[in-house]
């Protein structure tokens, strides 16, 4: 076996596990989910990175950003991309679940 198998950390997670998470925000939040892949700076030495954006379109016509996050990954890692996407969809879920529960019971404005 080559060095490489080695080297390799397997996540187990997959786009098709990522699914449900994204129906969800779509379902309970009209939260629409885009993941994207940056690899344009590993030839200046920096680090790949897996950006998740939750946007939402207004009535108006307007689409807003709902929220925006990043983390690096490691290129030989498998499944690490799909990791990542989940646990951040997990915790735009979270997040918005919190704030519409707080502006359900009158503590803050659902469209802050």
């Amino acid at each position: 076996m080559g060095k490489r198998a080695w080297d390799e950390k397997h996540y187990q997670v997959t786009w098709e596990d990522c699914e449900a998470w994204a129906q969800q925000l779509w379902e309970e939040h009209h939260v629409m989910v885009r993941a994207q892949v940056h690899l344009e700076g590993l030839g200046v030495g920096l680090a790949p990175v897996v950006r998740v954006v939750g946007s939402r379109c207004r009535p108006d016509g307007v689409t807003v950003t709902v929220f925006e996050d990043y983390k690096p990954f490691v290129l030989r890692n498998v499944g690490q991309v799909e990791h990542i996407a989940l646990q951040l969809m997990s915790q735009a879920l979270l997040a918005l679940d919190n704030d519409k529960w707080l502006a359900e019971r009158g503590r803050t404005s659902l469209f802050d």
